[in-house]
């Protein structure tokens, strides 16, 4: 198999979602990630829908979820409430106008939900249309009382690339024809898989979930360089530190800070052979 490092186009993978665009908004800000979800919810056809469905696709891009993986996602749009709950309340905003707008549009799902009823239901219980004006207004105010840190972002596409490559890796892993190290099949299959689904929950999670999943590789790498260095010239291993390294780059610029990975390769590198 010949993998792809550049993030052409090609077959879209199981786990990728569909790119898209989100313009004129800004990823990172809490509030602003929370109103393009609703937004894509209170749009979303047919009303005969399940409602497992709907939210695979506007939480995780993924139509054919199930409902474990959707009421694991709904668990990270609480917490997306939360972050923007905190932050309306660090900046010092309108109470009454923030907290009770978020909170109109979360109480609905705190309710026990029935994942295979339809969609039209569940949607009769979100707020009417002035409440989505109401939220376009905290976002722009929001937006405008937020440092400048909060303008990067990574793009959509640029997600979507690195999950395709992510996904080419892991078909790889497990190509029957290919043998690896059972020691560095277990490391990459494991921190692959939950680098993709960061990837997947980017909408919900944002940077946050990507960073803890680069850090967890780092961190695991670091524990287990002495019983990896026998596989330090797998062909493998350049490959996942470019996708993995492109990922931690792009996410530095969205962070502001300096990237993490490129001293693995340079350790393995520096690794004495196995004698």
């Amino acid at each position: 198999m010949q993998l792809e490092t550049n993030g052409a186009p090609g077959k879209r993978p199981f786990l990728s979602f569909e790119v898209e665009r989100l313009l004129g908004t800004n990823i990172e800000n809490p509030v602003s990630r929370l109103r393009n979800i609703l937004n894509e919810l209170r749009a979303f056809q047919p009303d005969n829908a399940p409602l497992t469905q709907v939210l695979g696709f506007a939480l995780l891009r993924d139509r054919d979820a199930t409902p474990g993986q959707a009421y694991a996602a709904l668990a990270q749009l609480m917490d997306l409430f939360d972050d923007a709950k905190s932050l309306a309340q660090s900046l010092d905003l309108d109470e009454q106008l923030y907290l009770t707008t978020l909170k109109e549009f979360e109480q609905p799902f705190t309710l026990t939900l029935n994942l295979t009823g339809a969609w039209s239901g569940f949607r009769q219980q979100l707020p009417d249309g002035r409440f989505y004006e109401r939220l376009d207004y905290c976002v722009d105010v929001v937006q405008r009382s937020l440092s400048p840190g909060y303008s990067a972002e990574i793009p959509a596409e640029t997600i979507a690339g690195f999950q395709k490559r992510i996904v080419d890796l892991l078909a790889h892993l497990t190509e029957k024809s290919v043998q690896f190290d059972p020691k560095l099949h277990e490391f990459l299959l494991d921190h692959l898989q939950e680098i993709n689904a960061a990837l997947s929950a980017y909408r919900l999670s944002g940077t946050r979930g990507l960073r803890r999943a680069l850090d967890r590789f780092i961190g695991d790498f670091h524990r287990r360089g002495d019983s990896l260095r026998s596989t330090k010239d797998d062909p493998i291993w350049k490959s996942v530190i470019e996708v993995v390294g492109g990922l931690d780059n792009a996410l530095s610029v969205a962070e502001r800070i300096g990237p993490a990975l490129p001293w693995i390769l340079e350790t393995l590198q520096r690794l004495p052979p196995v004698t």
